[in-house]
């Protein structure tokens, strides 16, 4: 979600690239600036790169009027930069999203969410609160 918020919040890029610093994360994470939390992050990161989805049937191509079967990672590809004298690790960090994540939020399909609500919602409401959002929204006319 914070990714997603990040994205959006630099106007969804269609390359899909954007970058931000490991602060900006652990801000929109609502954690607290530490070295366990920045390790936490960074490993959370790395296994978003490496762990392949696969959504069957189920995501919509609007503009061929398709569903399709695909597989990818959530992140396609992870760049921590840092000059050589930063000791404490990266100052920037640089994501590309898969085509297909880009296309559906660019299209509408994803919206962003509070992230500041669903942290005040505990669960079960939290997965309430989308699932009646979602049923708020056409489909086949997002807008």
């Amino acid at each position: 979600l914070a990714l997603q918020e990040l994205y959006i919040e630099q106007g969804c890029p269609e390359s899909g690239v954007f970058s931000f610093s490991m602060y900006q994360l652990i801000q929109m994470c609502d954690l607290q600036d530490t070295g366990g939390n920045r390790k936490v992050l960074r490993q959370s990161l790395e296994r978003l790169s490496a762990t392949q989805y696969w959504i069957s049937g189920a995501w919509r191509s609007h503009e061929d009027d398709e569903w399709v079967t695909a597989g990818f990672r959530l992140i396609e590809k992870l760049v921590f930069t840092r000059k050589r004298s930063d000791i404490d690790g990266a100052k920037a960090i640089s994501v590309t999203l898969p085509r297909e994540l880009v296309r559906n939020i660019r299209n509408g399909y994803f919206k962003p969410v509070s992230a500041a609500l669903l942290r005040e919602l505990g669960q079960p409401s939290r997965a309430a609160y989308r699932v009646i959002d979602g049923l708020r929204h056409d489909p086949v006319q997002p807008d």
